[in-house]
């Protein structure tokens, strides 16, 4: 059981918030109003593939940590995003690990 020194920390792969609305921007950004609706005191980590930065009306946290890899030129941006979510997990152990679509996965980022 988790004591309030520990806090959960939550991990959130997205292929993009504000790059575009589209269907997924669209369930992400819903996604996380209820994730962050459901625990509010986590903390998140939000990390897109196509975002540059994000909006902060799109973020239900101030204090949720973004990185975005779309600055990134497109055909390093897999690998260089790939490589930050492994770093990133590696180094804050998360709790939960959420990605709300499959071309975020780490098998289809490696093949």
């Amino acid at each position: 059981m988790l004591t309030k020194q520990q806090a959960i920390t939550h991990h959130l792969w997205l292929p993009g918030l504000a790059a575009d609305k589209g269907g997924i921007q669209t369930y992400s950004s819903f996604f996380l109003e209820a994730l962050v609706g459901i625990n509010p005191a986590a903390q998140y980590c939000i990390q897109s593939k196509h975002d540059r930065t994000i909006l902060p009306a799109l973020t239900p946290l101030g204090s949720a940590q973004f990185y975005g890899a779309g600055g990134v030129p497109l055909a390093l941006r897999t690998p260089a995003f790939a490589a930050h979510l492994w770093w990133r997990a590696w180094r804050q152990r998360p709790d939960l690990i959420i990605t709300t679509h499959l071309e975020n996965s780490i098998e289809n980022m490696i093949q």
